[in-house]
């Protein structure tokens, strides 16, 4: 298969989570014989898979997915396992700090003089995200 388009670490991360959680299971499998029902068993039922949080199994789910799909863009395969199977995640409630609690907030960091109030600052006052923030010099 091609991973020209893929960088190395990407490379790498499905590689070791890959040989980690699905490799041990399916390792005297020949790719074309994989069935939609045996993700499904190693996605949902698996007891290594079930001490796993919803958004990892999504996250071998989707490398998973990839990799067969990489499979029948090369003509290994003629069809996807993974199509329709889906880890439905609970949505995080995000929640926002009031006008109030932003004042209260950087107030009490600045009387500690606590070495991030400059980053809380301008993160609170210019709505940058963490990345941005980074990048300023």
């Amino acid at each position: 298969m091609r991973y020209n388009n893929h960088a190395h670490s990407t490379i790498r991360n499905y590689t070791e989570r890959l040989a980690k959680w699905v490799t041990p299971i399916w390792r005297n499998l020949e790719i074309q014989t994989i069935t939609r029902n045996q993700v499904s068993e190693l996605i949902f039922h698996d007891p290594e898979m079930q001490k796993m949080s919803e958004h990892s199994r999504k996250t071998i789910l989707k490398m998973i997915r990839r990799v067969f799909e990489m499979a029948v863009e090369d003509g290994v395969l003629d069809r996807n396992p993974c199509t329709g199977i889906q880890v439905k995640v609970a949505e995080v409630e995000q929640k926002v700090l009031t006008k109030t609690e932003v004042e209260i907030f950087l107030r009490e960091a600045m009387i500690a003089n606590h070495r991030f109030f400059p980053i809380w600052f301008t993160a609170l006052e210019t709505g940058l995200r963490s990345g941005e923030l980074m990048s300023l010099q």
